[in-house]
This record gives C-alpha cells, structure tokens and sequence, in this order.
C-alpha cells in the first residue's frame, strides 16, 4: 500500500501544473512550481517540481500549454517524471470559467517493483471567483503499464494570486488506487 501511496503522491505532484484559469489565472502563463503533500494519515510526506508553459496563447476559443514535472516521496523510493498537454476553451463572462482536458505521459522508478510507464487523461473545470481567485475541480485516469492497475483521481484545488508573480494553491485530491485523501499546498512563480 505504500508504494501505491508513493505513486499516487507523485501523480498528483506531476499534475499541478493542469489547475487553470483564465484572467488572473494559470492558462496561458508561464510559471515554475514547487509542492509538498502529505496523505490523509499523515504518514507519507512527499514533493514536487514543475513547469508550465504557454504553446498556444488563449486568444479565441482555444489555448494550449505543456505542464512538466519530477516529484517524489520522503524517502526516494517512487520518484516519477512526467508531462501533460493541457487543451483549455475559456469562457467570458461576469463570472469566467474555463474547461480543460490534459492527457499526459509519466515515468516512475520504483524501488520495490520494476519502473513503469503511466498514462492519463483528465477532464477539468475552472471557475474565476474574483481577480485573484480561482477554484478548480477534475478528475482524471491513469493506467500504470507495468503494474496492471489503472484508477481514478479526483481533485479539488482553490489557488489564489498574491501579486503579480505569486501564486499559492492548496488541493485535496481523493485516489480509488490508495483508497486515501491527499492534501497539497503548492507555490507558484510566474516569469
């Protein structure tokens, strides 16, 4: 159970980038992100490193970016490297919402099992709360190669701009792999 634990803490991490917003949000800026987790039994501790940036800029009905990371847990026995394409429609409005689609490839080297590929898909809304607010909610699927199991995870993240570079986030995601709730705080640098 730890090692599904493990791998579920990493997915998370290598998804942060995909929490999206249109205005003072996330789609369509480039950032760098750093994360630190712990699961719902305060047993698994693990962090990440990521990167979004912008391939096609949001000025019609569509826009595009590549979301990369590497996260791990505490004791180095998972790590994963992994990307996604996330695909955004934003919405204008009094109050903007975007929907967002990302498939994504990730590798993790496990220390008790052979290394595996994964990959995913998820299915996400956004919602603009006020210019420096936003609540995000997906939930995605993932299919582990090498370890013949696949699963569900839901998230849900509130991120909120501090100034025009700063942003912080704070997730909660539930795995039907681990069977547990994982919590997430992640800060983001926009350049």
């Amino acid at each position: 159970m730890k090692t599904i634990n493990a791998i579920c803490f990493c997915i998370a991490a290598l998804s942060v980038g995909a929490a999206t917003s249109i205005g003072e949000g996330l789609l369509g800026s480039k950032y760098i992100d750093v994360g630190v987790g712990l699961d719902e039994d305060a047993e698994d501790f693990n962090f990440g490193l990521g990167a979004n940036l912008n391939l096609i800029e949001a000025t019609g009905n569509y826009g595009m970016d590549l979301s990369f990371g590497v996260a791990s847990d505490e004791g180095g026995d998972t790590t994963g490297l992994g990307a996604e394409l996330v695909f955004f429609w934003p919405q204008a409005g009094a109050n903007p919402v975007s929907y967002y689609v990302a498939p994504s490839l990730a590798y993790f080297d496990i220390d008790f099992f052979d290394d595996t590929f994964a990959y995913g898909l998820d299915l996400g809304v956004e919602f603009e709360l006020d210019d420096q607010t936003n609540f995000d909610a997906s939930i995605g699927y993932i299919d582990f190669e090498e370890l013949s199991s696949d699963g569900i995870i839901g998230t849900l993240e509130l991120n909120r701009w501090f100034s025009e570079t700063f942003n912080a986030g704070l997730s909660l995601s539930y795995s039907d792999l681990s069977e547990e709730f994982s919590y997430r705080l992640t800060g983001r640098f926009r350049f």
